[in-house]
């Protein structure tokens, strides 16, 4: 029995070391999807580039208090992102408009529409829902 214990705590010591370099490029791939989204974000903060409804998680309820579209993210933002006023991210905000300063995620929480407990609720923009 003690021979068995030792073998596979020996294979499993093994198969984390073959796992740990996969882990660390995963999360390089991971890191570098969040890094292009960010840059795209700030492009569209700038006026120069949008995203399109499909790479948008909507929020459920809540809206931005300048504008009233709903708040969104785009999609591989990772777990430091933030929602952000949607006009904003589809490149439809007016020049010069009032909008609500980005909600990071590690600080607020807004109930998405991917959520069972939203029921259907979306800001969406309503002719094109999914």
């Amino acid at each position: 029995m003690e021979n068995e214990e030792e073998r596979l705590k020996k294979e499993i010591k093994e198969l984390e070391t073959q796992i740990e370099p996969k882990r660390k490029r995963l999360h390089e791939i991971w890191e570098a999807k969040s890094d292009a989204v960010k840059e795209r974000i700030q492009r569209a903060i700038q006026g120069n580039g949008h995203f399109e409804l499909h790479e948008l998680i909507f929020a459920a309820k809540s809206r931005c208090k300048g504008c009233s579209s709903g708040l969104a993210y785009p999609k591989d933002i990772g777990p430091d992102g933030a929602w952000y006023c949607s006009a904003i991210l589809l490149g439809k905000a007016a020049r010069g408009s009032t909008h609500e300063a980005a909600i990071r995620f590690a600080f607020y929480e807004v109930k998405s529409e991917k959520q069972t407990s939203a029921r259907g609720a979306t800001t969406r923009p309503a002719t094109i829902l999914p």
